[in-house]
């Protein structure tokens, strides 16, 4: 079965200024994007019309109160750190993140990159698993279904997929260690990312992602872990 070399989602997430431009509502290479609120609850935002569900951004965000918590204990939340608090930050850059995944997900349509039959296989049973890991508390906090933990998995796979394919010209020295050899190809994708987004439209909706609280007690799964526990 295939191995991925699958990271932390800051990592896999590289925070970019392009992800967050896309979501502010200012014009971006004189095109506008549309910041709304008008979004229906449980719909946290759209990308090309292409509807995105809080359930499937909250196994990325629950996945970051895990690995904060696990480093700085469970009341960091409060934390200030350059006049802002840890979850405000944290929760910024999750936002920016899962607008990257999706529009990568897009992209990969325009590029006809795809997951393979035995990758798909492999996101299902990631995604059975992680689901069955949930406390029913959980479940219900998230309103998720076991379909959504596999689709989360199978966009997760499919931006490393298309990371990896259009960055496959990038250019590094032969004793590159594997993290400059993923920085290489993020720049050459990034390219190709930066010349999408120009004729990208979106809305988010605000109200629904300010209310989740990191601080809140609910049990968070880690969703990389299954993913890196796949062989």
């Amino acid at each position: 079965m295939l191995k991925y070399e699958y990271k932390k989602v800051l990592a896999a997430f590289t925070v970019v200024c392009l992800s967050t431009t896309i979501l502010s509502g200012c014009s971006f290479n004189n095109k506008k994007v549309v910041f709304s609120n008008k979004l229906e609850d449980s719909e946290l935002f759209k990308i090309n019309g292409e509807c995105f569900r809080s359930s499937e951004g909250l196994v990325f965000l629950l996945a970051e109160k895990n690995r904060y918590e696990s480093v700085y204990g469970s009341e960091c939340w409060n934390n200030v750190i350059s006049e802002d608090t840890m979850e405000s930050l944290v929760k910024d850059e999750v936002k920016d993140g899962l607008a990257r995944l999706k529009i990568t997900c897009l992209m990969a349509k325009d590029n006809n990159i795809k997951l393979s039959k035995e990758e798909k296989d492999t996101a299902k049973q990631c995604g059975k698993n992680y689901y069955n890991a949930l406390s029913k508390e959980t479940i219900e906090y998230m309103n998720i279904k076991e379909e959504t933990a596999i689709q989360a998995f199978e966009d997760y796979m499919l931006e490393q997929k298309v990371i990896d394919k259009l960055g496959k010209n990038a250019k590094y020295s032969e004793d590159a260690t594997p993290g400059e050899i993923e920085d290489a190809k993020n720049e050459v994708f990034l390219d190709s990312y930066n010349e999408y987004i120009k004729n990208i439209s979106s809305e988010f909706n605000d109200d629904e992602w300010d209310k989740y609280k990191l601080s809140d007690s609910v049990e968070a799964v880690d969703f990389y872990q299954y993913i890196s526990n796949v062989s």
